[in-house]
């Protein structure tokens, strides 16, 4: 679900487009992952409460897991109404490199999520359990996801 314009990152490196395509890509073999262009078809800013409100609205108690990088993790504090998110979702955080995890602390991330009201979750099978309100720290990305689905 990448987003139209960043309100968080001053400079983002592609395109909307660009991104969405790259997503596509990404999982067009995953029958378990499906492409979520909402906020790209807003057309403007966008807000991540607005689109977990969408989808929480659709999928009513079944799991939903937002999926974000420890960058992005780390700096959900600064989100829009981030203290409703953990009502609504949870929240799975994956490094994009290696070299990140040297740069974003997990611990640090951990402390941040507890702050907003989300709980350590042990394996990815608690975030099947609930619908929302725990989060979940992994160094890799797409076959992490695809086990929450399966």
């Amino acid at each position: 679900m990448p987003c139209y314009e960043a309100v968080h990152k001053q400079k983002v490196g592609a395109s909307s487009e660009h991104r969405l395509n790259m997503l596509a890509l990404a999982i067009k073999n995953d029958t378990l992952l499906a492409l979520d262009d909402r906020e790209c078809r807003r057309g403007e800013a966008s807000y991540t409460i607005d689109s977990l409100l969408e989808l929480r609205n659709e999928l009513g108690v079944e799991s939903l897991c937002l999926v974000m990088g420890a960058d992005s993790a780390n700096s959900l504090s600064s989100w829009l109404r981030v203290g409703e998110f953990s009502k609504l979702t949870h929240v799975v955080v994956i490094n994009r490199s290696e070299a990140q995890s040297i740069v974003v602390n997990k611990m640090i991330i951990a402390e941040k999520l507890k702050s907003l009201g989300f709980l350590l979750a042990m394996s990815l099978n608690e975030l099947k359990e609930v619908s929302a309100g725990s989060f979940f720290y992994r160094f890799t990305a797409i076959r992490y996801i695809k086990y929450l689905y399966s």
